[in-house]
């Protein structure tokens, strides 16, 4: 928050938390759904929830943007995000 993010939480206080099994490989929480470990399931179903979430403030902030877009754009710390959704279109 005070570098101006908006800050969105998962079920844990400190975001989705996962263990990599002491494994490296960029495959290793598949291979464990795949196994149906039940810790790994609670896992993915934390992310799907984050995900959920954070597109769904997504969302709210930028039609909030598009919006008031005329005002936010002559406040400093919104000035750059309503520029890139007028380029974006």
């Amino acid at each position: 928050m005070l570098l101006g993010g908006l800050p969105v939480a998962g079920k844990s206080y400190n975001g989705v938390r996962g263990w990599t099994y002491q494994k490296l490989s960029r495959s290793t929480y598949r291979k464990r759904a795949e196994a149906e470990d039940p810790e790994t399931a609670e896992l993915l179903a934390e992310v799907r929830e984050l995900t959920d979430t954070l597109l769904t403030v997504a969302l709210v902030v930028r039609s909030g943007l598009r919006a008031h877009a005329d005002w936010l754009g002559e406040i400093p710390a919104f000035r750059s995000a309503v520029e890139s959704l007028t380029r974006a279109g």
